[in-house]
């Protein structure tokens, strides 16, 4: 039973240690994301577009070749609030 409890406590240590890792991972990936809220939806709503206006609006130019991905998140929600727009730049800094 002592190697069974052995075996059992390294894994359990392995598995901690993933977990950590991919949490990592995953903030490190959040660190070039931007979540705008307030932008009403619209059927046909072409996000890509959306970020080209608000990126004029803010004189931020060449959006287009600093996006790497940009989507609106679809959360339930119980009130008419629009959903969030999540942009992923291709780095930190054009994110700031």
């Amino acid at each position: 039973m002592n190697g069974a409890n052995i075996e059992i406590s390294t894994l359990k240590a392995e598995n901690m240690k993933i977990w950590n890792e991919l949490n990592a991972m995953q903030q490190r990936l959040k660190m070039n994301e931007l979540d705008i809220v307030g932008i009403p939806e619209r059927k046909k709503g072409n996000v890509v577009e959306i970020m080209k206006n608000v990126s004029t609006k803010l004189n931020f130019p060449s959006v287009e070749n600093s996006i790497d991905n940009c989507y609106r998140l679809h959360l339930a929600s119980k009130d008419d609030k629009p959903q969030p727009i999540i942009v992923s730049f291709k780095n930190k800094l054009l994110r700031n």
